[in-house]
């Protein structure tokens, strides 16, 4: 007996994704912007010494490390409400920050 159309559309809407591959690397991108510069530039405000200044810096320098405080409950939020493909975007614009970063942190400790 076939299956009436209803339960095959249904079953097809279920297995969709949802969300964009685009949609995740730009929201990286503007996580990235709107969670890392203001800790920089606090960190700067309250400098009083070289040590809090060394610690900004280390901000940027650690971004692919210090990214997943942010970046694991987006992509989590993201999951949950089933748009697997912006959480897919997010986890490769954050693989491509870390990859990226550890790239640039390898350049700079080699070249000491």
């Amino acid at each position: 007996m076939p299956e009436p159309n209803l339960d095959r559309w249904a079953r097809e809407v279920v297995e969709q994704s949802k969300g964009r591959l685009r949609t995740g690397l730009g929201l990286t991108l503007v996580l990235h912007i709107l969670v890392q510069a203001p800790v920089f530039f606090f960190l700067l405000a309250i400098a009083s010494s070289d040590w809090m200044l060394t610690l900004a810096g280390y901000s940027l320098m650690y971004l692919g490390l210090s990214q997943l405080v942010y970046m694991i409950p987006a992509i989590l939020i993201f999951r949950r409400r089933g748009d697997t493909e912006t959480a897919k975007g997010l986890i490769v614009g954050a693989s491509l920050t870390f990859l990226l970063n550890a790239n640039c942190n390898g350049l700079l400790f080699w070249s000491n």
